[in-house]
């Protein structure tokens, strides 16, 4: 794992759970009441901002375990990674927050 996602992991331990890497992306879970306070800092961070959101997605969960599970797809062009953000909302309430500059 990149020494950055090291020192993210460890800053954000609060926030995020970190998940298994997918094509040496790193991948995080976190939560609908916690994602726009995450993407507003990692777009911030001093040492490794992840500036652009490249894609958002969502993944219906729901025949396994009555989730819709919403992935964001970050880029830092510092550090020339990727981020994956996934928060898991319930499919009998599916609304999270905006993220918009």
């Amino acid at each position: 794992m990149n020494q950055s996602f090291v020192k993210l992991n460890n800053q954000y331990s609060n926030t995020i759970e970190v998940l298994p890497s997918f094509r040496d992306e790193c991948a995080w879970k976190t939560t609908r009441e916690k994602i726009i306070e995450l993407l507003s800092a990692l777009r911030q961070h001093s040492e490794h901002p992840f500036e652009m959101l490249v894609d958002v997605t969502a993944v219906d969960r729901t025949p396994l375990n009555e989730t819709i599970e919403v992935v964001y797809h970050l880029y830092s062009h510092v550090i020339h990674s990727y981020l994956r953000i996934k928060v898991p909302l319930p499919s009998a309430d599916p609304v999270i927050q905006s993220a918009s500059r």
